[in-house]
Order: C-alpha cells, then structure tokens, then sequence
C-alpha cells in the first residue's frame, strides 16, 4: 500500500508542477510497473483518475473514482 500512496504523491507532484499531459503519462507509466500486485496497479490508477478528476474540476467524476481508490486502498490492508 505504501507503494501506491508514494508512486501518487510522485505523479501529484507532477500534475503541480507540469501542466504537460506526457510528463503525467510517463509518470503514471512509470509508477503504474514499480507495482507489485495487480491490485496495487488498480488503486493507482483510480487514484491517479481521481487527482486529474479533481484538477479538472469534475467533481462527480472524482467523487466516483475516489470510492474506487479507498475501495482498493481497504482491499490491499486487508491482505495484510
């Protein structure tokens, strides 16, 4: 779960720092193969959704894709 909540904090970083779509991409692209389950590739990418959702000001959108990532999220604690 770590992993998920860094590789987001990296690409969070990216989407502040670079309003370029590639450099975001790349980033996702990158992030989304340092995942160690398919289950950790699920909750980054809805995560990742949720963020751009949210700098797009799409709010039904975030709202929907944030449920996705905490469903995951609480999916991967209970594999603990």
């Amino acid at each position: 779960m770590n992993n998920v909540i860094e590789a987001l904090a990296a690409i969070a970083s990216t989407i502040d720092n670079s309003k370029d779509e590639q450099s975001i991409v790349n980033m996702y692209e990158i992030a989304s193969n340092q995942m160690e389950s398919d289950e950790q590739a699920q909750a980054l990418k809805y995560g990742t959704l949720a963020l751009l959702s949210d700098v797009g000001k799409k709010r039904i959108k975030r709202w929907i894709y944030y449920r996705k990532f905490a469903k995951s999220i609480k999916k991967l604690q209970g594999d603990k």
